[in-house]
């Protein structure tokens, strides 16, 4: 499958962490199931985002990095380590953080609350909620 010819989100996740363990284009391709002969190229083309992988590929990459599949596919830089810090967090440390990240939600949550109620107590027009995923 065609990608935009550019260095495509799922490649630059790839090529960091690959870097980071010290693993070749060639090594990663060949220890994910591809010929030898053509590991280095395509993995090249899948970094570039000259082609895309299917699932099963990006499944089999990710393990080999040590990194969640969810990594890969990552927005932003601070998504991709709050996800990669995810997979190497014991069950009850990932507990812990999910707790975490409920609480500071709920604290985000009123104080808009109470921004509001200042607002419409004082005749302002109450702030804007900025629209973000859920």
């Amino acid at each position: 499958m065609r990608g935009e010819n550019r260095p495509s989100l799922w490649g630059l996740r790839v090529k960091q962490a690959r870097e980071r363990i010290g693993l070749s284009q060639k090594a990663l391709g060949i220890e994910a199931g591809l010929d030898e002969f053509v590991a280095s190229t395509r993995m090249n083309r899948y970094e570039q985002g000259i082609h895309k992988p299917d699932e099963a590929f990006s499944r089999r990459v990710a393990a080999i990095l040590g990194v969640p599949g969810a990594y890969l596919h990552a927005e932003s830089d601070e998504l991709a380590h709050l996800i990669e810090t995810w997979g190497l967090l014991s069950d009850e440390r990932r507990k812990q953080l999910a707790r975490l990240a409920s609480e500071l939600r709920e604290h985000d949550l009123k104080m808009e609350a109470e921004a509001v109620e200042l607002a419409q107590e004082i005749g302002a027009k109450p702030p804007r909620r900025k629209a973000k995923r859920p």
